[in-house]
């Protein structure tokens, strides 16, 4: 008996020993497919790492690439609109001495014909009194002779 036991241990043992062996090779595959999948984790994350990296770097340049296209368009618009404003002056100018001429050749055709009158008015009162003067000249020249009742005789 003492045999038997002795045996149905060692079978214990031994079947024991082949399931821990079984175990190992499960738990060893196990593991290296782990470690495979450890492994492509760690290639894909450092893959995804250098893709980040190079996304950020074009982010980053894509983002100066803007600001500079943004601050080049701002320059360009403020530019634009002082060159505007220079052509709306400069027109607001032109027009105005256009209007201004404009304006003053139409009073000067207006005023002409009161002008040629005053000029007239003017010519004739001095003609007037030039001729008044004359005729009071002779009257005075005369007003003695009346004073005596010499008359002179006209001629």
């Amino acid at each position: 008996m003492t045999f038997d036991i002795y045996l149905g241990l060692s079978i214990l043992s031994f079947s024991l020993f082949l399931f821990m062996i079984y175990i190992y090779f499960q738990l060893k595959t196990k593991y290296e497919l782990l470690e495979d999948d450890n492994r492509d984790a760690s290639e894909r994350i450092k893959n995804l790492e250098l893709q980040y990296a190079v996304l950020q770097t074009r982010y980053e340049e894509e983002k100066k690439t803007s600001s500079q296209k943004l601050s080049l368009l701002q320059g360009a618009k403020d530019e634009l609109s002082n060159e505007f404003k220079t052509l709306a002056n400069k027109i607001f100018e032109d027009k105005s001495k256009q209007f201004s001429t404009r304006s003053k050749e139409q009073l000067e055709l207006m005023l002409q014909p009161f002008r040629e009158q005053i000029t007239n008015f003017s010519t004739q009162t001095k003609e007037q009194f030039l001729t008044h003067s004359k005729e009071t000249y002779l009257l005075k020249d005369e007003l003695p002779a009346f004073k005596t009742d010499e008359r002179p005789t006209l001629k």
